[in-house]
C-alpha cells in the first residue's frame, strides 16, 4: 500500500514561513485492513462491519466492531508484527439464547494485567437486554466467550467502557449507557469480576460518553435533549459506586453547550448537510487530559451558524477547565479540520484521545478532496479518513490524510450502501496513536465491501 510517510513539523514550518523551534514529527504507517468480517449471509457474502472502537497497550492494539446486526467482531495487532492476527467473533456459551450480541461494542485496556476488556449489549430471544463482557488475556489474540454482567427487562443502549486507575493487580473500569431513558452506569474495582451501579435520575436518550484518568473524577458528556450537551462529574463512593454531580459554570447554572442540529446526516430525520443519505450520530465524545485532571475536551461535528444557508459541517473541539470548587469554564470552539476554500467540504464523526503529554488526537471523515453536494447520491459520495493533532491544548491543529497512500477513498459509497455507524475509534499508548474507522475495499472478494481500517501513527 505504499511506504511510510514521515512528516516533520520542521518541514511544515518552513512551508508556512515560520520555525517553531524543536523538531517534532508525525510518522503515518500505511493504513491496514484490520478486519473484513468473518460471518457470512446465505449467499456467502461477508456481513457488513461498522461501529468500531480501539484500545492500545504496550504490546498490542485491539479493535472491536459490529458485524452485521448480531455479532461483535475483533482483531488484534501485536506491536512489531507484520500483520493483524486472524480476526474473530466474540460468542456466548449458547448463541441460540440471543438475537444479537453485537450492539454498541467498545474495548478498554488493563495496564495492570495486560488484558483487554470488551463490552457490548446482547438481546436475548425471550428476555429484555443484557450487558456482556469478554477478555483478551495477556499475550493472547483471541477473546473469551461473553459473560453476562447485567440484565434488564428494559433495553440497554449506547454503552461504552473506559479504564480508570490501576489498582494493585487489576484495573478499575467504568461503563456508561442508557436504560429506560436515564443514564446508567457500572463500576468495577477488581478488573471486571464484580460490578456496582445502576440507573441514575439523569434523563438522556442520546449517546452519553465517559472519560476518566487515574483517580480523577469520572466525566460524562450527555444530551438531555436533541440540541444540548451537559456534563457530569462522578465521584467514587464508599459503597463501590459513583455519585454524580452536574458541572456548573461561574454563575452556578448548568454548564451547557448548545447545538444547531440534532443530526447533520440525511437519514433518520437529520438536516441533510452531508453528501449521501445516511444517519450520523449526534452524540459528543470527550477525553480527559492526563497532565491535568481538571481539564477535558469535548469534540463533535456542527455548522458554524444556524443559518439556513450554512451547510458546511466541521469538526469542533472545546476545552472544559475547572476554575475552582464547583465552577467549570467552556472555552470557545476551535475548528479541528483545515478550512477548505473554493468549494464546500464536510467533516464529521470525530473520535478524540489525549496522550500522556497532553497532546490531543482526533480522527474523522472528510470529503475535502471531492466536490460533492449535500444529499448527493448520484454519483455516490466518497470520504477520506483524516487525523489531526494539537500540541498546544487545542489552540491549533495539524491535519493529515490517513489514506493518502491509497488510490481510492477510505469510505466509498459506490461499494456499499450502508452507513459507517455511530462511532469510530482512537487510542494512545506512549507515543503511538491508533485509529480505527469503517471503510471499503475492492480487495474484499464478496459483494459486501465494508472493512475495518486501522492506522498506526507515531508522534514525537
Amino acid at each position: 500500500m505504499g511506504k511510510t510517510r514521515v512528516i516533520t513539523a520542521v518541514s511544515m514550518a518552513l512551508l508556512l514561513g515560520s520555525f517553531a523551534g524543536a523538531q517534532q514529527s508525525v510518522h503515518i504507517d500505511p493504513p491496514e485492513i484490520a478486519a473484513y468480517g468473518t460471518m457470512q449471509d446465505d449467499q456467502g457474502n461477508h456481513l457488513r462491519v461498522w461501529e468500531t472502537d480501539i484500545a492500545a497497550g504496550s504490546d498490542r492494539a485491539v479493535v472491536v466492531f459490529r458485524e452485521g446486526m448480531a455479532f461483535t467482531g475483533y482483531a488484534v495487532r501485536f506491536e512489531g508484527a507484520a500483520a493483524w492476527s486472524p480476526e474473530g467473533v466474540i460468542l456466548p456459551v449458547d448463541q441460540t439464547e440471543y438475537i444479537s450480541t453485537g450492539i454498541d461494542p467498545s474495548v478498554a485496556y488493563d495496564a495492570a494485567t495486560g488484558a483487554f476488556m470488551a463490552m457490548a449489549i446482547g438481546c436475548p430471544v425471550f428476555f429484555g437486554s443484557r450487558i456482556l463482557e469478554s477478555y483478551c488475556r495477556q499475550g493472547k489474540a483471541v477473546f473469551d466467550e461473553w459473560s453476562v454482567v447485567r440484565e434488564s427487562t428494559f433495553r440497554f443502549d449506547k454503552t461504552y467502557v473506559v479504564a480508570g486507575r490501576n489498582n494493585p493487580g487489576h484495573r478499575e473500569y467504568y461503563l456508561t449507557g442508557i436504560l429506560d431513558s436515564n443514564l446508567y452506569y457500572l463500576r468495577s474495582v477488581d478488573g471486571g469480576k464484580n460490578w456496582v451501579g445502576g440507573s441514575t435520575q439523569t434523563a438522556t436518550n442520546f449517546c452519553p460518553h465517559p472519560a476518566v484518568v487515574d483517580s480523577n473524577p469520572l466525566c460524562v458528556a450527555y444530551k438531555p435533549d436533541e440540541l444540548t450537551i451537559r456534563f457530569l462529574a462522578g465521584f467514587d463512593n464508599a459503597g463501590g459506586g459513583v455519585d454524580f454531580y452536574d458541572l456548573c459554570g461561574p454563575s452556578g447554572s448548568l454548564l451547557e453547550i448548545g447545538l444547531f442540529h440534532f443530526s447533520v446526516g440525511g437519514g433518520g430525520g437529520g438536516a441533510g448537510l452531508l453528501p449521501g443519505d445516511f444517519k450520523v450520530a449526534a452524540g459528543p465524545q470527550i477525553a480527559v487530559d492526563p497532565t491535568a485532571g481538571n481539564r477535558f475536551y469535548v469534540v463533535g461535528h456542527e455548522t458554524r451558524t444556524s443559518g439556513p444557508g450554512d451547510g458546511d459541517v466541521n469538526v469542533y473541539i472545546k476545552k472544559i477547565t475547572r476554575q475552582g470548587p464547583g465552577c467549570w469554564i467552556a472555552g470557545k470552539p476551535v475548528m479541528v479540520n483545515d478550512p477548505v476554500t473554493g468549494h464546500e467540504a464536510d467533516q464529521f464523526l470525530p473520535a478524540v484521545a489525549v496522550d500522556d503529554r497532553g497532546w490531543i488526537h482526533v480522527v474523522f471523515y472528510d470529503d475535502r478532496n471531492y466536490r460533492q453536494e449535500d444529499r448527493q447520491t448520484d454519483p455516490p459520495p466518497r470520504f477520506d479518513a483524516y487525523y489531526a493533532i494539537s500540541r498546544d491544548q487545542g489552540k491549533t491543529f495539524t491535519n493529515y490524510n490517513l489514506n493518502g497512500s491509497f488510490d481510492h477513498p477510505a469510505l466509498d459509497f459506490r461499494l456499499t450502501e450502508k452507513r459507517p455507524g455511530e462511532y469510530i475509534g482512537i487510542a494512545c499508548h506512549g507515543n503511538v496513536v491508533w485509529a480505527s474507522y469503517v471503510g471499503t475495499s475492492l480487495s474484499d472478494g464478496t459483494n459486501e465491501k465494508s472493512v475495518i481500517y486501522a492506522s498506526r501513527i507515531v508522534v514525537n
